[in-house]
């Protein structure tokens, strides 16, 4: 019998209860733990704003990310960009990402990198345990980035992976990267190094 054929049998408000306990009962089975959050790994998505926002170009990585147990958080989000963008005077966050990024990119070369290695250098401070950073094939402002990202992964002391995206750019190697950067970062445990 199923749920709604016991719910139509139904007669007494103790059947209610009984029916109600019976089906949680059943579902505490599924029941998963989310650790607490000084255990949990988490990587942070920088790169230039289009391709880690739109999941068809970078092969859903977030959700291959999440698959593997590790949390999610991008440096970019539309609404950050309709803020920053549209209503700039509504906040300074970007500015504050972008000063921390002069470090390693002291002019502005235009595009995002100033402010994906403000984020990098964020995301390290806030306590993430690796950052895979996204970037169109030949998107000069994404190469300044990445030619930084060794520094300040060795200052830092953060992994880095860079993924170059464009129209060749296979599901299967991708995967496979981020598999093997993932293990890196359970097997040493960066938490426990530092």
């Amino acid at each position: 019998m199923d749920a709604q054929q016991d719910f139509y049998q139904i007669k007494s408000a103790a059947e209610v209860k009984e029916i109600r306990n019976k089906y949680l009962n059943k579902l505490e089975k599924f029941k998963t733990s989310i650790p607490p959050e000084n255990e949990r790994y988490r990587i942070g998505i920088i790169g230039e704003i289009y391709v880690v926002l739109e999941q068809s170009i970078n092969n859903q990585i977030e959700e291959k990310v999440n698959r593997f147990g590790f949390e999610v958080e991008r440096s970019q989000y539309l609404t950050d960009w309709v803020r920053d963008n549209a209503l700039p005077f509504t906040g300074k966050d970007l500015e504050e990402i972008e000063a921390k990024g002069e470090e390693f990119i002291e002019i502005e070369i235009g595009g995002h990198a100033r402010g994906n290695i403000g984020h990098a250098i964020d995301f390290k401070e806030k306590g993430f345990d690796g950052i895979i950073h996204l970037k169109p094939f030949g998107c000069l402002p994404e190469l300044v980035s990445q030619s930084v990202m060794d520094d300040l992964s060795e200052k830092y002391e953060i992994p880095v992976l860079t993924i170059s995206i464009d129209e060749q750019t296979a599901d299967a190697n991708v995967l496979t990267r981020v598999e093997a950067f993932l293990d890196m970062i359970k097997e040493k445990d960066y938490r426990e190094v530092m």
